[in-house]
């Protein structure tokens, strides 16, 4: 990992019996593994991808409520 601060990955499991490991902060899944604790090494070694935190952080900034409108105002402009 880049920083010093550990991060708590998420672990999902999988009907086949892997269990795949998800970072907290790109939120891509990083490691699907048989054994969960195969994860700690690929945890620990994880950098996340620049350009995916910067698209995420992009999306974050924008005004939603700007940009999305609402379900009466849909349904209204579809009645006139």
């Amino acid at each position: 990992m880049a920083s010093s601060e550990r991060l708590k990955f998420a672990h999902r499991c999988i009907q086949d019996g892997t269990v795949d490991s998800i970072c907290p902060r790109c939120f891509v899944t990083i490691a699907s593994v048989a054994n969960e604790a195969d994860l700690v090494f690929k945890e620990g070694h994880h950098v996340c991808d620049p350009f995916v935190l910067a698209h995420y952080e992009f999306f974050k900034k924008m005004p939603h409520s700007e940009t999305v409108p609402s379900r009466s105002a849909v349904t209204q402009r579809d009645a006139e």
